[in-house]
Formats: structure tokens, C-alpha cells, sequence
């Protein structure tokens, strides 16, 4: 038998190219192109770990979903469900820097990691992805689409957030004030 050594290395690389592929899809939503849950969750436990060695940095946790989602699914069918989630993806990535990382974190919730950002940036970060949700518009064969997000935002603070789950739990429930304060809004969690 003869083994043809050309032969061997290209489908090595074959292969190296389809785990790369794979390694890629495994880690991105696949309607949005955003990170999935799992790997944006590990973005933030490796920040959170750098965090916790360098106590002169500090980062930003964002949490926003959009507001009344089922009455678009209801009134509009689930196609433009989803396109409006795909263009809520869209405006968070078009605001966000290099550095940031925007995942979908599930359903019509998202989460923005703000490296190396105070709170009061991430304030005006926020606000600016809400208006310019707000002023967008989506057409749809029903007309024109406007809709709203709501945000909670936390910053990074040394022996008040331990895991990343408190530091999740604390930027959901900034998020459920904007909520109860009447939606497409931004609230800002406080550390007692």
C-alpha cells in the first residue's frame, strides 16, 4: 500500500479547517451572530477573574431585553420576532467597541460586557443603544415597526460580587427597576 504524504496533509488540513468551523458555530447564536449564553457567560467569568487580580480596573455589566416582545410575536408572527431580535443584535454590535463583548444571553435578552468602563460610561453607552432602538424602525408587511428596550446596568465592585452569577443577578435586577419604572428605560444597580 502507498500513502500518498500530500494527500495525508491536506486532509489534515481539511480537518483542522472544519474544527475551526465548528469550534466557531459552537460558541455563536445562531440567529443573531452574537455570542450564545455559554460562551458570553465565559467572557465574563475570565473578566471577572482579571477583575479580581488587578483591583484598579473596573467593568461594566449591561442586561436588556425588549420591551412587550410577545405582543410583537403576537400581533406581527414570529418571523418578525425574530427579525426584530436580529435587529436588536445588529444596533448592539453597531454601538459596542471592539472590546466589548454582546451576547445573547436568551429569548429577547441581551448582555453587554463593558471592559475597563465605570458606570457612568456604561450610562451613556446605554442610553444611546436605547434611543437609537427606540428611533429605529423596522418595515414589515404590516408597516412600520417600533419598539423599545429596557437596560440594567452594574459596575464591577471588589468583595460586593463574588461570582459571575451575583454580578448577572445584580445587572437582572437594575434591569426589572427599568421595568417597573415604565419601561425603555435605564436603571443603574446600587451596591449597598
Amino acid at each position: 500500500m502507498i500513502i500518498d504524504v500530500s494527500d495525508i496533509a491536506q486532509n489534515k488540513m481539511l480537518l483542522n479547517e472544519s474544527n475551526k468551523k465548528l469550534s466557531y458555530k459552537s460558541r455563536i447564536d445562531g440567529l443573531t451572530g452574537l455570542l450564545n449564553r455559554v460562551s458570553w457567560e465565559q467572557t465574563l467569568a475570565e473578566e471577572l477573574q482579571s477583575l479580581k487580580l488587578d483591583e484598579e480596573r473596573t467593568s461594566t455589566l449591561l442586561m436588556f431585553d425588549i420591551d412587550f416582545f410577545k405582543k410583537v410575536n403576537d400581533n406581527y408572527g414570529h418571523c418578525v420576532g425574530d427579525e426584530v431580535i436580529r435587529h436588536t443584535a445588529d444596533l448592539a454590535v453597531s454601538s459596542s467597541r471592539a472590546t466589548d463583548s454582546v451576547g445573547r444571553y436568551g429569548g429577547e435578552e441581551f448582555a453587554v460586557l463593558l471592559p475597563n468602563t465605570c458606570h457612568e460610561q456604561a450610562m451613556y453607552f446605554a442610553q444611546r443603544l436605547r434611543k437609537r432602538v427606540e428611533k429605529s424602525q423596522l418595515e414589515t408587511e404590516q408597516g412600520a415597526l417600533n419598539y423599545t428596550i429596557s437596560v440594567g446596568i452594574c459596575e464591577y465592585r471588589a468583595n460586593k460580587l463574588n461570582t459571575t452569577t451575583e454580578w448577572i443577578a445584580a445587572a437582572d435586577e437594575a434591569l426589572y427597576e427599568s421595568k417597573q419604572a415604565g419601561r425603555n428605560t435605564v436603571s443603574l444597580y446600587c451596591h449597598e
